[in-house]
């Protein structure tokens, strides 16, 4: 009844429990008769002619530990009297087992096996291990496995995958699925699909019908698959159950029966969890093995080994690794050598539309994978640097003719009481511009002599480039066309009310005061006029060889004003220079005009630097015409820009000045004028357009 050992009869010092031999008939009867409840436990968990859980686990780290240890456990649980003390602690069962020449120091690692296998054993709340006769989670999780049948664990299984392999960066691939039918396999022109399909075990290299599939597929460059070569589809199913097992287990525990967290039942619970996530991405690991991808001679196949970090696992990125490895997938979009490789692989025509170069990129296994929108940025950059050109969805790579010349004009400034412009003359492709008043320029007119500061108070004006080397074709005349404003005022004179017009730069002024449209009605103004008595509205507009002012309405109140009526709802633009003479005014006003909803045109930020040390000086000038409406905002930004990459050192002084504010609402100008302690009367009625 005890237990044969080879060594019994030389060094056997004491008889312990574990030297019961439970696998002998008349030892597992009496053992038995003391607590026929345990047979159970013993036939299963601890002795079965080499078939128990405790023998398996000997069987596999080559040992008797865990039949020892299971031994001691069961005599402690034999006492079957009321409120009785059972079982032994981690610590008492490996003093128990301690004796000379005995090594212990693994049995922790086949305990923690042991309880992951056995389903009668127990812990209390003291961490007391015991054998009762009742079924614990394992034998649970078992029952629960074998009720699922393969297509509930391929479930289980998709769910699993789905998230191990799910495109969190989502540059490499956008899109995955898991064990697909091949008619449910659809691809897009701007998604790349990871397709894990079950290995193909009637041959070798992937399924016959994906290999079909991709054949017959338009976007091939827009797939790969995920596949293997071995028969362990069982093994990765049964995971997959004790997976499905084990969660199902744990939500009963904390939704329906509400067990708290450090009971020892949920805590073991957790840990067979994890290491059943382990097994179940070990499955998985021998499974998926092999990795396809589209080339040029069609589908490559490369080996794949699933890399586990602190038990933790990231598909996405191990996919990505193997493609980079491959040199599949690039993460260099921005260098010059992808414009070309789009060049010579999907961009290959000399003009193209641009909507066929992306479905190439989806259709070309040859092109690389990179981040979706890496060609429409590339698009934008080369278009952007004139490397490109779009033209009505069409893009031209070149090379383009030789430009023809041309002459960009800007306004620098205007004098609102002489009307004298100040022009920026910029020659395009050539060295010389020359300029004509009221007829078509000619290389025979007048040479600008001072491009950079022209003046001028005509309306119309036409300017030439030339490229005096002749490496570029004359291009056409440019037009430019100054702004006529047409200005106004009203006083009375005795009991009459008069009307003074002035147009800046002079042209002729038509005005009617019967409020019909002075171009067609309108008098020739010659002066200052008395408004008749039943007149309400004097309408003006002022033209010059062709260009027309805007068309003035000025209402005549008979009753004397000292201000202005301003309607609090309506936009309202202030046509007023503001000016200010150092960077504290600058940034004040700009708070000022920001607080109040303002925009503003007409613009000229002037920043000058003085280097305390050396007295070098400089300036930038930041200029906005009249035509563009400026938000504060993005003007301090640019102001901020110019500060710290031009004149991050030495003293720096901010001068302002705009010519034209407008305000969202009337309301949002009465509150400025009234914070910068001004009044209505401070501005003329002609400087305030509603």
């Amino acid at each position: 009844m005890i237990k044969k050992r080879d060594f019994l009869h030389q060094n056997q010092y004491l008889i312990n429990a574990y030297d019961f031999d439970l696998n002998n008939h008349e030892m597992l009867t009496a053992i038995t008769q003391v607590k026929p409840s345990l047979a159970n436990a013993i036939a299963h968990d601890i002795a079965s002619n080499g078939k128990s859980v405790a023998e398996i686990v000997d069987r596999t780290m080559g040992e008797t530990h865990m039949q020892d240890l299971a031994k001691f456990i069961l005599v402690s649980s034999l006492a079957d009297v009321p409120n009785a003390l059972l079982g032994l602690t981690l610590q008492e069962t490996i003093g128990y087992l301690c004796e000379p020449g005995k090594d212990i120091t693994r049995v922790k690692r086949a305990l923690d096996e042991f309880a992951m296998r056995a389903w009668y054993l127990h812990t209390d709340r003291d961490g007391r291990l015991y054998f009762q006769n009742t079924r614990n989670l394992i034998a649970e999780l078992n029952s629960l496995v074998d009720s699922y049948d393969n297509e509930s664990a391929k479930k289980e299984l998709r769910t699993f995958l789905e998230e191990k392999f799910k495109p969190t960066i989502g540059d490499c691939y956008q899109k995955v699925l898991v064990f697909p039918a091949v008619d449910e396999i659809r691809l897009s022109e701007d998604k790349v699909t990871l397709v894990i399909f079950e290995p193909y075990t009637g041959g070798s290299g992937l399924h016959p019908d994906l290999q079909k599939f991709y054949e017959n597929e338009k976007y091939k460059n827009r797939v790969m698959f995920l596949s293997g070569s071995r028969s362990t589809m069982e093994k990765l199913l049964h995971a997959a159950k004790e997976h499905k097992a084990i969660n199902e287990i744990i939500s009963r525990m904390e939704n329906d029966e509400k067990v708290p967290a450090n009971n020892p039942q949920y805590q073991k619970a957790l840990d067979k969890r994890d290491r059943i996530a382990l097994e179940l991405l070990q499955a998985a690991r021998e499974t998926f093995t092999q990795l396809y991808y589209p080339a040029k001679t069609g589908l490559l196949k490369a080996d794949f080994l699933m890399e586990f970090t602190r038990n933790e696992y990231n598909g996405e990125k191990q996919i990505r690794d193997v493609l980079m490895q491959r040199q599949k997938f690039t993460i260099d979009i921005t260098s010059d050598s992808f414009r070309k490789k789009c060049e010579d692989r999907l961009f290959t025509q000399k003009e193209m539309r641009w909507s066929d170069i992306k479905e190439r990129a989806a259709i070309n296994p040859l092109w690389q994978w990179h981040i979706p929108t890496a060609l429409d940025s590339l698009k934008e950059e080369m278009l952007k640097k004139g490397i490109w050109r779009e033209n009505g969805g069409y893009i031209d790579k070149g090379p383009f003719p030789k430009e023809m010349t041309s002459v960009q004009i800007q306004e620098l400034r205007r004098d609102d009481e002489t009307g004298e412009v100040i022009l920026k003359i910029t020659p395009l492709y050539g060295d010389k511009v020359y300029y004509e008043v009221d007829s078509v320029v000619t290389e025979a007119s007048t040479l600008v002599e001072n491009p950079y500061e022209f003046r001028t108070k005509e309306v119309k004006l036409s300017f030439l480039c030339v490229d005096s080397s002749g490496e570029h074709e004359t291009g056409e005349p440019v037009e430019w066309v100054n702004k006529i404003d047409l200005k106004y005022r009203v006083y009375n004179k005795g009991t009459n009310k008069v009307v003074e017009l002035k147009s800046i730069p002079p042209a002729t002024i038509k005005y009617t005061t019967d409020g019909s449209n002075p171009r067609e009605n309108g008098g020739i103004y010659e002066g200052e006029f008395i408004v008749p008595e039943n007149c309400t509205y004097v309408i003006a507009v002022a033209e010059a060889k062709g260009v027309y002012s805007n068309t003035l309405e000025i209402k005549i109140d008979k009753e004397r004003k000292e201000e202005v009526d301003i309607a609090v709802e309506k936009p309202l633009t202030i046509n007023r220079r503001v000016r200010t003479n150092n960077t504290k005014e600058t940034y004040e006003e700009l708070d000022l005009l920001k607080k109040h909803n303002a925009k503003i045109s007409d613009v000229i930020v002037t920043f000058y630097r003085e280097k305390e040390t050396s007295g070098d000086k400089g300036w930038v000038e930041l200029t906005f015409d009249f035509s563009m409406k400026i938000d504060i905002d993005k003007l301090e930004n640019s102001m901020d820009n110019i500060r710290s990459n031009f004149m991050d050192k030495g003293k720096i002084n901010i001068n302002f000045e705009c010519n034209s504010i407008h305000f969202d609402t009337g309301q949002n100008f009465l509150d400025w004028v009234a914070e910068k302690k001004m009044d209505l009367k401070d501005f003329k009625e002609q400087e305030i357009v509603q």
